[in-house]
Order: structure tokens, then sequence, then C-alpha cells
């Protein structure tokens, strides 16, 4: 490990979690050292070449004080797990890394919350507000000027969220989807690829077309939610 790197156990051992170690490895701070999955998940003890340890474990064998921790699960079930293992995570007491790409252009007066991966070509613009644990997985999404975007979204790729427009938590953004300035985007919502989004939206609702509209099916049931 290299001394003037911080070392960082990753959740997930899927493809989230493949792309986070590369980012991490190659243009980070950051070393990884080890990778967690739940027990009941457990089949193999490595993962990239690291090890792999259940998490009932991960406290004993790499302890909070000494390790910063990084969850990489995608925006299965509306984001629903990879929100509460960053909830468990951080009650365990580790620092939660952000990953923000050196081929991002982000600008200095925005904030980006913990747990956070932020991949090259995102554009963020002045004053811009990230959340926790919130994942741009993908490339040249461009956040404007004073919008805000809610703790434990998912964003894909080629997305647009026009200034002053603030994106609700546990929202998920399709491929290719804009928001035009000044939207408030509620809670829980889904905005299906290439969605316009001209309108404030009510929580949980499903939005589609250009310019879009609710489906009559919410987000909960949609991902069979209970809350």
């Amino acid at each position: 490990m290299g001394t003037d790197l911080k070392p960082l156990i990753i959740f997930g051992a899927g493809e989230t979690a493949e792309l986070a170690y590369e980012y991490f490895t190659q243009d980070s701070p950051y070393e990884v050292v080890a990778f967690s999955i739940d027990r009941a998940y457990f089949n193999e003890d490595q993962f990239n070449g690291l090890p792999v340890v259940p998490f009932d474990e991960v406290t004993e064998k790499y302890p909070p004080s000494n390790y910063c921790f990084f969850v990489a699960l995608s925006s299965i079930n509306l984001n629903r797990p990879r929100r509460q293992k960053y909830l468990e995570v951080k009650d365990l007491g580790y620092h939660l890394a952000s990953y923000i790409s050196s081929r991002a252009q982000v600008w200095r007066t925005v904030t980006v919350g913990e747990n956070c991966l932020i991949a090259c070509g995102t554009v963020i613009q002045h004053g811009a507000e990230i959340g926790d644990n919130v994942i741009m997985l993908g490339t040249l999404n461009q956040i404007a000027h004073r919008a805000k975007i809610g703790s434990h979204t998912y964003i894909t790729a080629s997305v647009s969220v026009a200034g002053y427009t603030e994106i609700g938590s546990s929202c998920f953004l399709g491929l290719g989807c804009k928001i035009i300035n000044d939207i408030k985007i509620a809670d829980d919502c889904y905005v299906a690829a290439g969605a316009l989004i001209v309108r404030d939206t009510d929580f949980a609702t499903m939005q589609k077309g250009h310019p879009a509209r609710p489906d009559p099916i919410t987000t909960h049931e949609y991902f069979n939610l209970e809350e």
C-alpha cells in the first residue's frame, strides 16, 4: 500500500464495484485493499485479486479508525439497497469516500457529499449542491448552476439538469433526460430515458415522454416498495 494513499474497502462485487475499483485505483488518493459483501451472497473470497470479506466481519479485519469505505451498488429498486447499506456503513463509524473524476469539470463552489461517484465528462457548474450517496456513473452529464441533487439519487448518462432545479432524494434520472430550469423533482421519482421535464413532479411518480407526463402507476407500486 502506498504511504500517501488512504486504504479503502468497497462494498459490492458486481459491475458497479468493478467500475468503482478501476476509478479509485487509477484516479484517486485512495488504494482499494478489499471488498465486502453480505454473508448471504458470499461465495468467493477474492474479487479483482483482492480479498472479499463478509460484511458482518469487516470491522474486525478493517477497523473504521484505519479504513475508509465506498458503497458501490446500482440503482436497483430505486436505490433502496444502496441507501440501506450506506446507512449501515455510516453507523459503523467509517468515513465514506467520494470519487470525482479528474476529467470531470466541477466548479470550486460546488459541494459534494460522501459516498458519491462522479464519472468523467461530467460538468457541474457554480453553486450546485450534490447530496450524499449520489452516483453519476455515466458520462456527459450536465448539472447547471445552483442546481441541487438529493441524496441517494442515481444519474445515468447525458442527463441535463438546468439551473436552480432541485432533484429530490432517491430519484433515478434516465439516459438523456432533460429537466428545465427552476423545476422541483419530488423524492422517489423515476425519470425515463429521453424524458423532458417541464413542470414540477409529485412524490413517487414515473415520468415519461417529451414533454413528460406521470404514469398511472407510482414508483412504489412499480418497484414493489413499502415506503
